[in-house]
């Protein structure tokens, strides 16, 4: 089982969760209108009533919020390894990545109990999700801003994009919300369906960075490539833009495996909680030089980095490293 899961990338758990949620929301979707258990452009809550809508989104959301979990600390591992140069990134990212979990969890609830079940706990869970996946997506977002080295330009542009995109449909939904649901309904509908889409779009554009390679669209130069200089600040705001190397790429666990010298191979993130070869992180701090072996663990962003501190130079041979406890 392992040998299995060790093969999966991050990106294509990152593809599978989004493609996961289409897949449910529009088989919902589709169902409950082609029966008439729904509007033309109804709220998705309402296409999870009648069966067998309620038995697919059950199953399929619930799905969706166990891949999203993965998904945000994935994403965690990411940015601690290359946009969290310092204690108050590092507490930036945990904080996000902490809303983000909520979020999922609050998802899973979403599913499991609809709207004709118990209208108390899915508006509270649905209301909870709505906010904390939006927060999740702006925190993130804003850090990869604040380390371009972490992302890319393209990649970026479309987080910001759907980002934009997802505030301005919660205002709207919320506002028209509290005017009256059903004197709102399709405007509000439209709304839910646009934040949908639009945090779909972000956390799909994720597999960029996960991927080591350039997202859709991407030229020359453009590329995600987060690497050993990639951040030469220190404070939260100053993380710069450094010259862009070939990255590795991100698999399931927390253990990467790359090469050294003049022309890194590709490694891969696979299950194991050991970090091998090419160092993150800002290139100019103590015992973060190209080729340090380093040790980052997915929930141990500031216990890797003070290992990376104390870390002997010269392990740049790809068979030494230095195991978490």
């Amino acid at each position: 089982m392992a040998e299995v899961l060790s093969q999966v990338s991050a990106s294509t758990v990152v593809r599978g969760t989004v493609a996961a949620a289409a897949l449910t929301v529009g088989t919902t979707y589709t169902l409950s209108v082609a029966r008439h258990d729904a509007r033309f452009l109804p709220m998705i809550s309402d296409t999870f009533v009648k069966a067998p809508e309620c038995y697919i989104s059950r199953v399929g959301i619930i799905t969706v919020a166990a891949l999203l979990q993965l998904t945000v600390w994935m994403l965690h591992a990411y940015l601690c390894a290359y946009a969290a140069p310092n204690r108050a990134w590092r507490f930036y990212t945990a904080g996000h990545s902490l809303v983000g979990a909520v979020g999922s969890a609050a998802l899973a609830v979403v599913g499991a109990v609809n709207d004709h079940e118990n209208l108390r706990a899915h508006l509270d869970a649905a209301t909870t999700f709505f906010v904390a996946l939006l927060v999740w997506q702006l925190g993130y977002t804003v850090q990869m801003a604040a380390h371009p080295a972490a992302t890319s330009p393209a990649s970026l542009r479309l987080k910001c994009t759907a980002a934009v995109a997802a505030a301005a449909a919660l205002v709207v939904f919320f506002t028209l919300a509290g005017e009256g649901l059903m004197a709102h309904y399709r405007e509000i509908a439209a709304g839910e369906w646009i934040f949908a889409v639009a945090c779909m779009v972000s956390v799909w554009s994720l597999s960029a960075e996960f991927g080591g390679g350039e997202p859709a669209g991407g030229g020359a130069g453009s590329g995600t490539g987060a690497s050993a200089g990639g951040n030469t600040g220190t404070g939260m705001g100053d993380g710069g833009a450094a010259p862009r190397e070939p990255r590795g790429v991100m698999e399931l666990g927390s253990m990467w495996q790359g090469g050294g010298g003049a022309a890194p191979q590709r490694g891969a993130m696979e299950l194991g909680g050991v970090w091998r070869g090419r160092a993150p992180g800002p290139s100019g701090a103590p015992g973060l030089e190209r080729g340090t072996a380093a040790a980052v663990a997915t929930f141990g962003c500031e216990e890797a980095l003070l290992e990376l501190a104390e870390a002997p130079e010269g392990h740049s041979d790809g068979g030494s490293y230095h195991r978490l406890g």
